[in-house]
């Protein structure tokens, strides 16, 4: 569809549109309404957040009080946030936990699994229909829609830690999942067993042994890139009579052979002849759609709220905004760096780049078991107190109180 592309950016204004009609039924923050001296309407404020059996009079004023405190502070320190964070070491630890989060929440793979799905899948050899393709890539990403609700669901009840943690195995081992699909992909490639009719060396082409080799997107040969393609009668017990041949792109963007019984004169008058350029039959295409949705439902349970929700409540009022403003700097970069570094490390680690992600959730895993600490169910001001402790204090908490403290 050559409109598909505006149907696109249309879609993406409806939850704007939602979002923007939720904001005039949302109270001001208690908090801010405190610093402006309005008490009376950060006492209704909250109450309209809080359950009626809390002790909203008593809330305020803690509220009210840290406020003084900061106004205090703020007017020592000259106003500026950083400068203040550098000399508090709670606030620091709250950043590098802050940060952390969301630099490992990137690092994971995620950005490159949702901008490179529809890709991924044809890779992975799951079907020869780029419609079919595109159709199964909607249904894997309305799954991540859907099991981001789980994450919403268990945030509160079981905690950030433990979902945090729960989430990394489940990353790490969809990842392994993918990768191995496409390690085992590699190692049982379908060979090429004859050379097409009238084919030469000037292509390159019929030089390739397996249909990995031949669909391998990064080839050259005498310094251009090398477009070759597999043809294969398809049958029950896999390809068969399977040659490597040249294809060039036509007037309809379609990739067409150029030599050889699957050019389109040619392709029809063979009864189950096929032609795939950029990627090979598998039976292992089934396991790499599994890993795929595992993966998004163990991110969105878990990684997806938790680095945005923590970030929200671990700063004090003072260096919220900063601190926020901080954290999600550091998500956008590392989002720019994944994602723009996601092909040229298929293309230099091959399936490897999947075990790559892997190593650092395995990473992220043992530094957030050391060093995250529960916050569910804390107020700001009792923050402080919790990163006033060393790292190591946290660790040796969790390690007497058990692994999911």
């Amino acid at each position: 569809m050559d409109i598909g592309w505006k149907y696109d950016f249309g879609l993406a204004a409806v939850p704007s549109v939602i979002l923007l009609v939720g904001f005039f039924f949302c109270p001001e923050s208690p908090r801010w309404l405190a610093q402006q001296g309005k008490t009376d309407q950060a006492l209704k404020a909250l109450k309209s957040l809080r359950p009626t059996s809390w002790d909203n009079e008593k809330e305020l004023e803690d509220i009210v009080k840290v406020c003084q405190e900061d106004e205090k502070i703020a007017k020592e320190s000259g106003g500026n946030p950083f400068l203040r964070m550098l000399r508090e070491p709670a606030v620091r630890k709250a950043v590098i936990i802050g940060c952390s989060l969301q630099l490992f929440q990137q690092l994971s793979g995620i950005n490159t699994v949702i901008y490179y799905s529809a890709r991924i899948l044809m890779m992975s050899g799951i079907s020869t229909d780029v419609y079919i393709v595109l159709w199964i890539s909607c249904g894997v990403n309305a799954i991540n829609f859907f099991a981001s609700f789980i994450g919403m669901a268990l945030v509160d009840r079981v905690g950030r830690r433990m979902l945090t943690l729960v989430s990394y195995v489940g990353i790490c081992t969809s990842l392994v999942i993918i990768g191995l699909g496409f390690q085992l992909s590699k190692v049982h490639s379908p060979l090429v067993t004859e050379h097409a009719v009238g084919s030469s060396n000037i292509t390159g082409c019929n030089a390739k042994s397996s249909c990995y080799d031949c669909t391998y997107e990064y080839d050259t040969f005498e310094g251009d890139d090398l477009k070759c393609g597999f043809c294969y009668i398809s049958s029950d017990s896999g390809p068969t009579h399977s040659s490597c041949v040249a294809w060039a792109v036509n007037d309809d963007s379609e990739n067409i052979p150029t030599e050889g019984r699957c050019m389109p004169d040619s392709i029809d008058t063979v009864e189950n002849l096929e032609f795939v350029s950029q990627y090979c039959p598998t039976q292992y295409s089934p396991m790499i759609v599994v890993g795929l949705i595992l993966y998004l439902v163990s991110f969105q349970a878990g990684l997806g709220p938790v680095p945005w929700i923590v970030n929200s409540e671990i700063y004090p009022l003072w260096f919220r905004s900063a601190g926020v403003s901080l954290s999600t700097g550091f998500n956008w970069g590392l989002n720019i760096i994944v994602s723009y570094t996601f092909l040229y490390l298929v293309q230099g680690l091959d399936f490897g780049t999947y075990y790559f992600y892997a190593a650092w959730s395995v990473l992220a895993f043992f530094w957030f078991f050391f060093t995250l600490p529960e916050t569910k169910g804390k107020s700001l001001e009792e923050m402080e107190q919790l990163f006033s402790k060393p790292l190591w204090n946290w660790s040796n908490a969790i390690w007497k109180s058990g692994v999911f403290e």
